[in-house]
């Protein structure tokens, strides 16, 4: 049975650690159900460095995170096919050598 209208909560964002500057990822957006047939897969997390991968349409897979540490974005899927989810970008690790 499918309820027109639901809509269901993203992830949450990612976590840092272990560096002298730790900033974490932003939740990925909300998917919804329009009616039996139509909805769209919540959009991924940004993070500091850009967005996470765009919502996606009816019956479409998950759109990739465009930037660092972007999150993929969620599927939709009404007629019993399975999609994939978009995939996360990469992180990223910005280091300072200091030399005397």
């Amino acid at each position: 049975t499918t309820t027109v209208g639901v809509s269901a909560a993203g992830g949450a964002g990612g976590t840092a650690s272990g560096g002298d500057l730790n900033i974490p990822g932003e939740p990925g957006g909300r998917g919804i159900v329009y009616s039996g047939a139509d909805g769209n897969g919540g959009a991924g997390g940004g993070s500091k460095f850009g967005n996470g991968g765009g919502q996606s349409g009816t019956e479409a897979a998950g759109n990739n995170g465009t930037a660092y540490g972007g999150g993929g974005g969620g599927a939709h899927c009404a007629g019993g096919t399975d999609r994939n989810g978009g995939t996360g970008a990469a992180g990223v690790i910005y280091a300072v050598e200091f030399i005397s």
